[in-house]
């Protein structure tokens, strides 16, 4: 636990503040920085367009299940026929 307090000593005074500088000036900085409210647009998307997906998934489901078995069927019992 005390070694995590203490600095590192094997590495240069300047190249520990410009690495601090480059995770500060890093894409995934800015990224999170630019992201607030995000949330609250994920949700309007999801309730917009993924919800009447799903729905009308679950009123077609049965429907292109039924389809699917007649067609393997009848691709089955084609030489029989």
């Amino acid at each position: 636990m005390l070694a995590a307090q203490t600095p590192r000593t094997d590495i240069p005074a300047k190249t520990r503040s410009s690495m601090r500088a480059i995770i500060h000036h890093s894409p995934i900085h800015h990224r999170r920085q630019r992201r607030k409210g995000a949330a609250a647009l994920d949700y309007a998307l999801v309730l917009g367009v993924i919800f009447p997906v799903a729905a009308a998934l679950l009123w077609l489901g049965p429907k292109i299940m039924m389809l699917v078995y007649e067609m393997s069927a009848v691709i089955i019992s084609w030489p029989f026929m």
